[in-house]
Formats: structure tokens, sequence, C-alpha cells
């Protein structure tokens, strides 16, 4: 039996039963064990914080207690003390700084920069005082939103000018020409649809309506007639009774015909006329192409020209339906380019959404920073786990030999001496990491705010750079983190007058610092043989932070790097003996080297 149970595969076998019994065990027992992992995750979570902090910096409290024969607990007090005199020296000139800059920024981002209106008249005049909260040099009336949704109309009107979804001052002209000549039909055809979809019985139906249709007018709806759709058509219809849709139906494909025989002679009109061609005298077209020639001369009033766009974008909306009528029209107007054929409904889609995503911006930014002020228990926890974290971690860094005591003494015997060294590059590379990642991200920040400044004096500044330095400064500790900073800083820099030269610098400036943490600060602050790759550190953050939230977050470069000695010292050895000799597995020592069965 002993034999039996030092075999591999049985030992195996033995850990997958066990872990599959602990695993049903839990899922059993679901609804008593999950609110308690959830509440020791919230209570670990400030422990974790502060048992990263104890052991960051217990080698500098070694250090005190070995060469100037402090008392640990002396020592570690000192340590301290120094500590979060710096921190608050550091939070008393950063932190007031980022606040204002970050309220002038949500101030700046819904409405424009304040001014004293010394004469009273409600706006801003030139030399009047005002409040310069972006530093560029100039009173801004608009907040970003409004400047960013100017922005984007007039790159909507670029793109729409390229894709010829513009319509020009003559094809407004011509539009307005259009709406008054066919007013009659279209209010006939609109009245036809209200009645039908009201179900009005015939007594209330328009005098036009009311009287007998003609008795050869079709009964199908043409799909190429203006006006309406046969799908609308067909839908209203259905709901008349059985007696009057006939005569409805009689009515309406009369006017349609109608509107149909004008739409075309408009059409024809205005290629004509376009084109110079003359109609013969006694061309009935000769009178409706004089129209259009008038029409195209003069300068459409300023309501009138609103109602050509308006009726402009509605043909645009029956384009996208597939309306052949206004397909063709608005092919006449954009002079039958081909372009506008394929990139017009996608120019449109586009301009639909972006203007969507606007119209819901200032909303959903309201609704999260609602969602976070009205979380007071989130805050009150926030602030509770602020004061316990130092504690937490005083008390750590004084019982930190008593921890490695501790684990010393519960070790097993015969592996001890390689599982100390193991935990001792452990800590050395964890510590080395939390250190080095602390000064190097300092050092990023100055050195991203010192090139802000330094663009600002090819012109128009980086606005807020103070803010944007420290946030991409800080999310160095995370590979390519720090473009979601990036990215803000350089809209708002666009937005706040940059021309491209300076938004160019300042992805500049993001590019030689993110090459100079690379190549220069990390391999000279933290050594090549204690950085994480940094794909090994995305997928570990990825991964913990999914399994275990913020607490994961908090781990996954301690689990990463005790992963990475682990595999070193067991899993390759054990790989590379089996791969190399099919028998052997070579376990490294301190002291020996020695060798064991491998696998079978």
């Amino acid at each position: 039996m002993h034999e039996l149970l030092r075999h591999t595969w049985v030992r195996v076998l033995l850990i997958a039963t066990t872990v599959a019994m602990c695993s049903l065990a839990l899922r059993e027992t679901a609804s008593i064990t999950l609110p308690v992992i959830r509440a020791l995750k919230e209570v670990l979570i400030p422990v974790a914080i502060g048992f990263t902090i104890a052991y960051v910096l217990t080698p500098v409290v070694d250090w005190l207690t070995l060469r100037v024969r402090l008392p640990r607990s002396l020592a570690a007090g000192l340590l301290f003390g120094m500590t979060s005199f710096a921190l608050v020296l550091v939070v008393t000139l950063v932190v007031p700084t980022v606040i204002r800059q970050s309220a002038s920024m949500a101030e700046r981002v819904f409405k424009g920069e304040t001014f004293t209106d010394i004469d009273g008249n409600g706006r801003y005049d030139e030399g009047e005082p005002y409040v310069d909260t972006n530093g560029n040099g100039r009173y801004d009336a608009q907040g970003l939103i409004a400047s960013a949704q100017k922005w984007v109309e007039e790159r909507q009107g670029q793109l729409r000018q390229f894709a010829k979804l513009e319509i020009d001052r003559s094809g407004r002209a011509f539009l307005v020409l259009y709406l008054r000549e066919t007013a009659a039909e279209r209010a006939t055809i609109d009245a036809a649809l209200t009645v039908a979809n009201e179900r009005r019985p015939a007594g209330q139906w328009t005098a036009a309506l009311r009287a007998d249709p003609p008795p050869d007018a079709p009964l199908t709806w043409n799909p190429a007639w203006p006006g309406a759709s046969s799908v609308a058509v067909a839908a209203a219809g259905e709901l008349l009774a059985p007696d009057l849709q006939q005569r409805w139906l009689r009515h309406l494909t009369t006017v349609g015909q109608a509107y149909a025989a004008k739409h075309q002679a408009l059409l024809v009109a205005l290629r004509h006329v376009r084109r110079g061609t003359e109609i013969v005298a006694d061309d009935p077209l000769r009178a409706v192409a004089e129209r259009v020639r008038a029409a195209l001369l003069e300068a459409p009033a300023d309501e009138q020209d609103k109602t050509a766009l308006a009726f402009a974008q509605r043909l645009g909306d029956e384009e996208r339906e597939g309306r052949q009528a206004a397909r063709e029209l608005l092919a006449e107007l954009r002079g039958d380019d081909s372009t506008a054929q394929w990139l017009g409904p996608v120019v449109q889609n586009l301009e639909k959404e972006v203007n969507t995503q606007l119209e819901i911006l200032p909303n959903r930014l309201g609704g999260w920073a609602t969602s976070g002020l009205t979380s007071v228990d989130q805050v009150l926890a926030l602030g509770l786990d602020i004061i316990l974290v130092p504690i937490y971690a005083l008390f750590l860094l004084i019982a930190m030999p008593s921890v490695r005591k501790g684990v010393h003494n519960y070790l097993p015997l015969w592996h001890r001496e390689q599982l100390i060294r193991i935990i001792r590059d452990i800590e050395k590379v964890v510590a080395a990491f939390f250190r080095g990642r602390l000064i190097v991200c300092l050092i990023c920040a100055t050195l991203t705010y010192i090139g802000f400044l330094a663009v600002g004096f090819t012109g128009t500044g980086v606005p807020y750079a103070a803010l944007f330095s420290l946030f991409i400064g800080l999310a160095t500790a995370v590979p390519l983190a720090g473009l979601l900073f990036l990215v803000p800083a350089l809209i708002m820099t666009g937005l706040d007058g940059g021309t491209a030269v300076t938004v160019t610098l300042v992805a500049i400036v993001y590019v030689v610092v993110q090459v100079l943490e690379t190549v220069v600060l990390t391999p000279t602050i933290m050594g090549r043989e204690v950085e994480l790759h940094p794909v090994t550190l995305i997928i570990a953050l990825l991964l913990c932070g999914k399994l275990l939230g913020i607490l994961g977050l908090i781990l996954a470069v301690p689990i990463a790097a005790t992963c990475r000695i682990l595999a070193r010292e067991f899993f390759w050895p054990w790989l590379t003996g089996y791969v190399t000799t099919g028998q052997t597995t070579i376990f490294r020592r301190s002291e020996s080297v020695e060798r064991r069965p491998g696998p079978p």
C-alpha cells in the first residue's frame, strides 16, 4: 500500500480527487460560503495593502536594525514617520493642484470660463477679467462638450461635401420651388394616410377625399411614386372598413399619379436648365423650366432655406429606406455623382450615431457622478480603509521578523533550505518591483509634465498638464495604461485651440517618456532580472483582477513573481530533465544538485 501511494499517477489522482471534492463542497455550500468570501475580501483588501507596504519597507528597517543598531520598533516608527511626512508633504503640494484642476476641468467640460461682467450686458467683452482655467491665454465661452459638438459639425460638413451630400444654394432654391409646386399633392397624401390610420369615417374626410374618385384610377400604389411608400399605403388601407378601402385607394393613387407627374416634370426641367438646352415653345415643359430658372436665380429666405434643409434631410431618410423618388431627386441635386451612391448612406449613419452619442454624453457623465456621490456607504468604507492601512502597515512592519520565523519553523525539514531560498528570491523580486515601480512612476510623471510645459512654448499648451502628467505617470505601472489618459489630453488640447503640430508634439512626449521608461529607467532602477515581462504583467493583472477584483490587482505582481520563481525552481528543471533524458529530473539546491527519478 505504501509503495502504491508513492506512485506518481496515484498521487495525481488523489490530488485531482481532493480538488474535485473541495469544489463540490464549495458549490453545495455557496449560499453560506459566498457571503463569507465577499466579507473576507472586503476586510483583506486593506490588510493586503498594508502588508505590501510593510513588505516593501522591511529591507530598510532591517538595515536600520542591523547596521545602525536601532530597536526594531524605533526603526519602524522612525521610517514610518519619515514616510508619512513625505507623503503628507506630497499630498499637500500635489493634491490641492489635482483637486483644483479636476474641478476646473469638470467645469470647463460642461460650461465656459467665468468672467466679470463689468458693463452688465450679459456677455463677455474684450478687456473684461476672466478666469483662465485651462491656461491658454484666451477667454473660452463654450464648454468642451459644446466645442466638441461644433468641431464634429464642422468635420461632418467637410465629410458631407466630400460625399456629395451637402446641397448647395441653387439646390436648396430648387427644393423651395419643389415644395411649393407639390404642396397640394403632399398635403392630400398626408391627409389620406391620417384619416386611414385614425380610422375616421367617410364623413370626417377632407373635401378632396369626399369627392367621387376617377373610375379609371389604379388600385395599386406604385413604389416609384413620391410622397408615401407602398408599405405605408398598404398598412393604412388595412385599417379602413372594406367598403371604404377601394374608394380611399382610388383617391390616393390619383393624387400619387399627379405628384409623380410633377416630380418628373420638375426634374426634367432642372436638367434642361442646368445644361442650357432649349425647349420648344409649345412644349408644356417650357413653363416649368422658366419657373425653375427663375427660382435658381433667387436666394431663398432664411425660413425657406431651413425648410429646404429639413426636407433634404427627410429625403435622405427616404433614400436610406430605398425610396426611388428620393434617390432620383437627391442624385439630381448632387450632380448624379457615383461617390454619393455608396458613401452617402455610410456618412449619414455615422452622423446619426455620433450625434446620438454626443447628446447622451452629458447625461451619462451626470449619472456616473451621481452614482459615485450617492454611495455613502462606499465612501465611508474607503475612509475607514485609508485609516486602517497605515495601522496594518506599521504593526506588520514591526512583526515581520516574527512572521518570517513562523514561516521558517513550519517549513518541512527536508526542503527547508530550498524553500527559504525561494522565499528570499520572491521577497527580493516583489519588494524591488514595488519600490522600483514607485520611483519609475514618479520620474515618468515628472518627465511628462516637463514635456507638456515644453510643448506650451510652441504655441497652445496642454490644458491641465499637471493633472494629466500625474495620471499618466501613475498609469505607467501597467503597460499601455497611460493611453487611457493620453487620449483625453490629446482631445482637450485639440479642442482648446491646439494645432495639429501641438497635438502631435503631445503624443511625441508620451512616446519618448515611455521609451525612456522601457529602455533606461526600468533596467537601471529595477534591474533586468527583477522586471516582469510586460505581457506577463498584463495577463497577471487581468486574470487576478477578474478573479479577485481590487485584491487581485494588488496581489497580481506578487502572484506573478511567485509563479515565475516556482516554475524556474520546479517545473522547468523537471521538464528539461524529462525531455532531455526521459528518466531524470534535476532539482537545484544551494549547495548541491540532487537527481531524482522523473515521471514514468
